[in-house]
């Protein structure tokens, strides 16, 4: 069986020419839009415009003959690929496995199971969906039919750790609940509500030390890449849980956080940065002994 691999690498496995470097990086752009357009047949002239739109009529679909020709031997003639005399198609097939199509069918059937209350059914298609989700669809690729079909996927798959969580979290089982919770902050670091989850999640299990770690994590990074402090849903989160009444399991972990957000509540303090990573490592080499 053949195994197309889109997301986080670019392999086609099982076939002649599975070795890395063997195929065209063209014929393999070619095999994932006609993945990602299944079962819609695209005419050729449309192809040749779409990959080669710097050349003249002829001589792109003679580009594309070549890559067809490339593409064949790559798939060892797989019936998933159906060449017409005007269209090319793929029609998933058994002997084909490709990871995007996987997925996708696994979010369907999430969704479906979802709508029906089925919530085993829910949760064993939304963790088969999320495991195959191994990184971004064809990475290093920036062509612009890439970019669009990239973020959809990812979002999709942002939104089913989403449902995943919320439904773990409402069965009581809040460590997967925090796995997956945890795998969507991954997706998009810097959407701040998956890092308010987490947190809740974690305070919600006893686990402070780690709330206030995800919470110094959103803020490095909002700070990093952004330079923005975290928003006041976040920081009222943290203020509620600094303030509690109940003594903290982890005093130590309360005074780096509770500096660290006094820090950020003033507007910043100037040339700090520096000061408070070296404070937080040593903080964290204490922790681990």
């Amino acid at each position: 069986m053949l195994e197309i691999r889109l997301l986080g690498e670019q392999r086609v496995l099982g076939g002649p020419l599975s070795g890395p470097g063997q195929s065209s990086s063209r014929s393999f752009a070619l095999l994932a839009y006609l993945i990602l357009h299944s079962e819609i047949p695209q005419g050729r002239g449309h192809l040749a415009a779409t990959f080669w739109p710097d050349s003249n009529e002829a001589q792109a679909r003679t580009n594309l003959r070549r890559e067809l020709h490339n593409l064949r031997i790559m798939l060892a003639e797989d019936p998933s690929l159906d060449v017409q005399a005007a269209t090319l198609t793929w029609i998933d097939s058994p002997s084909c496995r490709v990871d995007v199509r996987f997925f996708e069918t696994e979010r369907r059937a999430a969704l479906s199971a979802q709508s029906t209350g089925d919530t085993a059914g829910f949760l064993a298609h939304a963790e088969a969906a999320i495991g195959e989700y191994r990184g971004d669809l064809m990475p290093g690729s920036y062509e612009e039919w890439v970019l669009d079909e990239r973020e959809p996927l990812l979002r999709a798959c942002a939104d089913l750790c989403d449902d995943t969580a919320r439904v773990l979290r409402a069965a009581g089982d809040r460590r997967r609940a925090s796995q997956f919770a945890d795998r969507r902050i991954r997706l998009k670091p810097l959407e701040e509500v998956g890092y308010r989850v987490l947190m809740e999640l974690q305070s919600e299990a006893g686990d402070r030390a780690a709330a206030l770690n995800t919470y110094h994590r959103c803020a490095m990074l909002l700070e990093r890449e952004l330079g923005v402090s975290p928003d006041p849903a976040t920081t009222l989160f943290i203020d509620r849980l600094l303030d509690r009444e109940a003594a903290p399991a982890r005093p130590d972990a309360l005074i780096v956080a509770r500096v660290e957000h006094k820090e950020r509540a003033i507007g910043g303090l100037v040339g700090r940065g520096k000061e408070l990573d070296l404070m937080f490592r040593h903080w964290q080499q204490a922790r681990e002994g």
